[in-house]
């Protein structure tokens, strides 16, 4: 078939086509009309070791840093991080949804740390995100005193 064949069979079955693109149109309306919005708040995170004046020691405890961000991107997405949000932010919220609407990403070969949350709200996406951050180092500092106080001595 060439293009004057296209065009005659278009012009000939005009009001199907027709109907065929006012109904793809209308659909794609409802579905459009019907889905709710949602809106991405972030924060990022930068996560260091103590300092040292020594390049080796400093050396170690950067590349310690970048170990240990992946292991705080599970910690962002979990259910222990959401449950100190949802308290400290007193929202109507489980738990269990709020860590489903955040995603944690590590920023590649660095030490920096992304937290996105999604939310019908943009408001509340960013109030959430903010608490997020504040609530995540709060919890990292707990359990860094944690792991402090429960490692063996040395002698």
């Amino acid at each position: 078939m060439n293009l004057q064949e296209y065009l005659r069979a278009i012009r000939a079955h005009w009001v199907l086509a027709l109907s065929i693109f006012l109904l793809a149109l209308a659909t794609a309306g409802v579905i459009t009309w019907q889905t709710t919005p949602l809106y991405a708040a972030s924060t990022r995170l930068f996560v260091s070791t103590p300092g040292s004046d020594d390049s080796a020691a400093a050396y170690q405890g950067n590349l310690f840093s970048q170990q240990r961000v992946t292991s705080y991107a599970e910690l962002i997405e979990g259910d222990r991080l959401a449950s100190r949000v949802v308290d400290a932010l007193d929202i109507d919220i489980t738990p269990d949804s709020l860590s489903s609407a955040i995603t944690a990403s590590v920023v590649p070969e660095t030490v920096i740390l992304q937290a996105t949350i999604t939310d019908p709200s943009p408001e509340r996406a960013q109030l959430i995100a903010d608490a997020v951050g504040v609530e995540f180092a709060a919890f990292v500092t707990e359990l860094e005193r944690l792991r402090a106080r429960t490692s063996p001595r040395s002698l």
